[in-house]
């Protein structure tokens, strides 16, 4: 896999980068189910801000470190990153693009 990443967001880039970057090379995920996969924030302060989609049980494992707020992601207030990224699949020839699915931007329609 070939893949560029980026996102806007501040503070908040470089976890959602690496979180991503991670599920794609060491999960193996493809990139939608990569930028869907639940992630976590550690850059507001003494806080986890945490996917409410991700198990109690990651929860109360990351609540070891730190006091942890379950959140839902959404538009406003925003408190993830807003990534995006493409990947070329050399194997299959294949090249794929994907946005932050929560934000009303990704809407998108590609061409052939």
């Amino acid at each position: 896999k070939v893949f560029a990443l980026g996102a806007s967001g501040g503070r908040r880039i470089i976890p959602a980068a690496v979180q991503i970057a991670s599920f794609l090379v060491d999960y193996d995920m493809d990139l939608e189910t990569a930028f869907a996969t639940p992630r976590l924030d550690l850059g507001g302060g003494e806080e986890i801000t945490l996917d409410a989609r991700l198990g109690t049980g990651i929860a109360a494992a990351v609540e070891t470190v730190l006091p942890v707020r379950r959140m839902t992601p959404a538009v406003h207030p925003l408190l993830w990153a807003c990534p995006t990224a493409a990947l070329f699949d050399p194997s299959s020839g294949t090249a794929t693009g994907v946005a932050e699915p929560f934000h009303p931007w990704a809407d998108a329609v590609a061409a052939d």
